[in-house]
């Protein structure tokens, strides 16, 4: 797999998330953890700076999200912040000695 990073300032505001065609997650947040199958292209939305991510893929691929955050002290008690946004596009494949396997990626910025 390929590892993505996309600091997006915050992992739960509603005017950020992820959008898959014709798949209706539980959390699309930013911060949100989760495994789709099946997918070619899906995109990351922004509303609040007006733009969207899209990734694209020639095969299909499963993609795992999940935040990256950090644990600090804070008067008496630990606390979560968010630092970044983790898409991990991967594939399972064998190959035979001397086959090769390959696969396009292609990541559009769109203002909306």
């Amino acid at each position: 797999g390929i590892e993505f990073n996309l600091s997006m300032l915050t992992g739960d505001a509603l005017d950020r998330y992820y959008k898959f065609a014709g798949i209706n997650l539980n959390d699309k947040s930013m911060g949100s953890v989760g495994e789709v199958d099946c997918v070619k292209e899906f995109k990351v939305i922004d509303n609040w700076h007006k733009f969207e991510l899209i990734f694209g893929f020639s095969k299909d691929m499963k993609l795992w999200r999940f935040p990256i955050e950090t644990i600090s002290q804070s008067v008496g008690k630990l606390e979560k912040s968010y630092q970044s946004s983790v898409i991990f596009p991967n594939w399972k494949f064998n190959l035979k000695p001397n086959e090769n396997w390959n696969v396009v990626i292609t990541q559009e910025f769109k203002r909306i």
